[in-house]
């Protein structure tokens, strides 16, 4: 009876003491242009500084996207959308609201080129994160991670480099 007894306690104790590492959050939102019009489409990746978290979606036909079962933590949200201008924003999780992005026409159009097509197969996406040793992570929900070295032409399988 006194093991039961401390096994409840203990469950007890690590309910008050542990909830906040294994909170699950939504993070959600809606992207907008300037005048508020919804913006379809748009890609949305949700990432913390170690790369351990890496999420992409897309917003809805109302402009509207959800990431679920988010831990707690900083993380940064880049949003995309062609002709818009690119925003990155740090958030930490969780929110106290729904979030509102608004994306501005892209200020340097046509300043852009293509160097090199993607080099593995994404499923119609071709962004990727660059990192600070000039590697391009690439990321997609129906692949696994793996980088780009553009001075190289190679891929390889990500493994925290």
């Amino acid at each position: 009876m006194k093991l039961l007894h401390i096994a409840i306690a203990s469950l007890l104790l690590l309910g008050i003491f542990v909830p906040d590492i294994f909170s699950q959050n939504v993070v959600s939102g809606k992207v907008l242009d300037l005048q508020q019009i919804e913006i379809q489409q748009a890609r949305i990746t949700l990432f913390n500084l170690a790369f351990d978290v890496f999420e992409e979606e897309r917003s809805d036909e109302n402009g509207r996207f959800e990431f679920f079962d988010v831990p707690n933590g900083d993380y940064r949200l880049g949003i995309a959308k062609k002709g818009k201008e690119y925003v990155e924003l740090s958030i930490s999780v969780p929110l106290a609201e729904e979030m509102s992005i608004s994306l501005p026409e892209e200020s340097n159009a046509g300043l852009w080129e293509t160097i090199i097509e993607s080099p593995e197969p994404l499923g119609g996406t071709d962004l990727g994160v660059l990192l600070p040793d000039g590697k391009i992570y690439y990321c997609h929900n129906t692949k696994a991670p793996f980088y780009f070295d553009p001075l190289t032409i190679q891929t390889g399988n990500w493994n925290r480099l």
